[in-house]
């Protein structure tokens, strides 16, 4: 069985010599040496969860659109995947940034201890 590609697909192919899934994953595993540089490096707190949460909103996509083959899915398929987020969404927000201590209060065992930054 044979795939049908977008066109920019097969241009992509046949100009570098290898597929979308090579190219998302070489993007993802740029992205994840952001997430662990932005954990590891002396920056704010408030800017590794930015750095955080930015990387793994792009990180999302890629594997939704490429692995999970959403990118070609009709668009009722995708928002039946897609609405169960609003939930997590809303839960994100009531629970982990309304609650004095939602992320910086989680006890010791959440964290491993060489993590010095999140354990009290």
């Amino acid at each position: 069985m044979s795939e049908h590609h977008p066109e920019w697909q097969t241009k992509l192919h046949d100009k570098t010599g290898k597929d979308i899934y090579f190219w998302n994953f070489a993007v993802l595993m740029v992205f994840t040496v952001f997430e662990v540089g932005a954990v590891y490096t002396a920056i704010s707190y408030n800017i590794t969860i930015f750095v955080l949460i930015s990387v793994g909103i792009v990180k999302f996509f890629g594997i939704a659109a490429f692995f999970m083959h959403l990118w070609n899915d009709e668009r009722e398929l995708t928002w039946a995947f897609a609405f169960p987020f609003l939930f997590a969404l809303i839960l994100v927000v009531g629970v982990g940034l309304t609650s004095a201590d939602g992320v910086a209060g989680l006890p010791s065992w959440c964290s491993p201890s060489w993590v010095g930054s999140y354990t009290p």
